[in-house]
């Protein structure tokens, strides 16, 4: 078995989509993206194909690893190697690659999600030198009996869009926001994706971003100021009136948000996790 390394972009978006699903094959959790999907990603988390990889066989792609770049920290945005070429350490031959390319492009970290339960690629990635940081909650949400909650006169909600919503992204995350859910990413969504702002006695201190329709609400984002916990769980369930029989669905909610008491407290649990690691590069 003869396995050549290139990076990605000498690849068609449609080859990286087939690379990209075989790798998932039999996965935790199914993944089968389109190659519009794929490319979604690209743009929506600044995944680099010059830096990312893929792996051949032949004229046959039979791995690719999707690598990230935002200033000095990179992010491994996706990695998986077809069923029929597994344990012949493609995976890891992979892995030496993306990391090369971070010290090429002196980074200073690379960062990577595993899903809990994929005991293989945690153990590749321990063995690598990743350290654990935390767990990224997947969260569901669904209808029961209406939590009891009397608004505080002093609260307002107002619907607003996008791009004001992230105007408070800052001020509202006292807590680090996974890749995916940083302010690049989430300025990259639709412009059209609503958002609720809560005042409390006319201070802007609250903010969800969802999307609300036909399959339910998936909340994309949610933030409060430093105290105003009572605003931000008033602002969910106001969200849960929209739709009172729908179900809530939010995903890679760090464990030390300080919005996961509050959505616990409403009937939120954990579906699956995944784990946050992070590989300092020493230059």
């Amino acid at each position: 078995m003869t396995i050549i390394y290139s990076p990605a972009h000498v690849a068609t978006l449609e080859q990286l989509t087939d690379a990209f699903n075989r790798g998932y094959e039999g996965y935790l959790v199914p993944v089968n993206l389109q190659p519009e999907q794929l490319a979604g990603h690209v743009a929506q988390n600044d995944l680099d194909l010059a830096q990312s990889v893929v792996a051949w066989e032949g004229d046959g792609t039979v791995g690719v690893g999707m690598f990230g770049v935002r200033g000095k920290l990179g992010w491994i945005g996706g990695i998986g190697v077809a069923v029929s070429h597994r344990q012949h350490g493609i995976g890891r031959g992979m892995m030496h690659y993306l990391i090369g390319n971070a010290h090429n492009l002196k980074l200073e970290t690379v960062m990577l999600e595993v899903i809990s339960g994929n005991d293989r690629a945690k153990a590749l990635y321990d063995s690598l030198g990743f350290e654990t940081l935390r767990r990224l909650l997947i969260l569901e949400y669904t209808p029961n009996t209406a939590p009891n909650f009397i608004p505080d006169p002093l609260m307002t909600i107002q619907q607003i869009n996008l791009k004001e919503a992230l105007s408070y992204y800052a001020p509202f995350h006292p807590i680090r926001n996974p890749w995916q859910r940083t302010r690049e990413s989430l300025s990259r969504l639709a412009a059209e994706i609503p958002a609720w702002l809560a005042y409390y006695d006319g201070k802007p201190v609250a903010y969800v971003i969802a999307n609300v329709g036909g399959k339910g609400i998936q909340m994309i984002d949610l933030a409060f100021s430093p105290g105003y916990a009572e605003i931000m769980r008033g602002l969910v369930i106001d969200l849960h009136s929209q739709q009172p029989d729908a179900p809530v669905r939010i995903t890679n909610l760090g464990e030390d948000d300080p919005a996961w008491p509050i959505l616990a407290e409403l009937g939120y649990c954990e579906t699956l996790s995944q784990v946050e690691m992070l590989l300092p590069i020493m230059l």
